[in-house]
């Protein structure tokens, strides 16, 4: 294995509140995508996004080596239910994909996304697209009325709009009976159908990035490019192929925390 390049921001100047995380060994690779709360909680000033990708990334150094792929995700997710919260609205969550070098395959649970030998999948969750489709069609209305883009970036009254939709999205989290359902490392039972694994070979070219990218390209230079294209050009992030449930706030840096690996297996 041998590491290109890779990148991590948070989508805030404040590192410290940044809830990705990006897991490095001899053993593999894996970056983590810690979900932003719809409750506003913070124990010990730390998001509870960042408490799950964080005590992930932990936990990888001593099960990155398991040879049954579910049994991975279930060690990891049982790391993650040890955790405190309050509510459903405020559980520590997180999506994770995972190179393991011993097995040559990579371990998806969640919407993080990968390029392997240049195919991309991406992992996208039917209930945030039909959230992100709901509120690009509030705020082409409220820009066909003539509201400036400013204002809309500072109050998003599509973001508004869908935030009742966002608070109940957790009754999908891992249910595998209904359409809306999705994979998340959240402590509680794990769906094996919402786990993908690909088998990869010497030599390929991966890349592994969270889903603040919402054009992955197969360079970080060229992800990096079209991103903030996007942000100067887009900054409601409302655009087609890629919309967001999220927009670019004032002060801030991007409208997602970002990580970003290649390098070859």
């Amino acid at each position: 294995m041998m590491i290109i390049e890779s990148f991590l921001q948070g989508k805030y100047n404040d590192a410290s509140r940044c809830e990705d995380a990006l897991f490095i060994s001899d053993d593999g690779v894996a970056v983590i995508d810690g979900a932003t709360a719809k409750a506003h909680t913070v124990r010990h000033q730390t998001t509870p996004g960042k408490m799950a990708a964080q005590r992930i990334k932990a936990a990888l150094h001593d099960c990155i080596g398991s040879a049954d792929p579910f049994s991975l995700l279930r060690t990891l997710n049982n790391a993650v239910a040890q955790l405190p919260f309050d509510s459903p609205l405020s559980r520590p969550t997180a999506s994770v994909i995972i190179y393991q070098r011993r097995f040559s395959r990579i371990v998806n649970y969640g919407d993080c996304q990968c390029i392997i030998d240049h195919v991309r999948h991406l992992h996208e969750k039917a209930v945030d697209l039909a959230n992100a489709s709901r509120r690009r069609r509030v705020l082409r209305i409220c820009l066909h009325l003539g509201i400036s883009r400013s204002w809309l970036m500072e109050h998003d009254p599509g973001r508004i709009f869908i935030l009742p939709a966002l608070r109940r999205q957790h009754r999908y989290a891992n249910n595998a009976r209904s359409k809306l359902g999705y994979g998340v490392i959240d402590g509680q039972r794990l769906i094996y159908r919402f786990m993908t694994v690909y088998q990869v070979h010497a030599g390929d070219e991966i890349i592994l990035a969270s889903d603040g990218y919402p054009m992955l390209q197969e360079t970080l230079q060229s992800s990096e490019q079209i991103l903030q294209w996007i942000l100067a050009k887009d900054a409601l992030i409302i655009g087609r192929p890629y919309g967001s449930t999220k927009g670019l706030a004032p002060g801030n840096v991007s409208y997602d925390d970002r990580t970003y690996i290649r390098f070859i297996a």
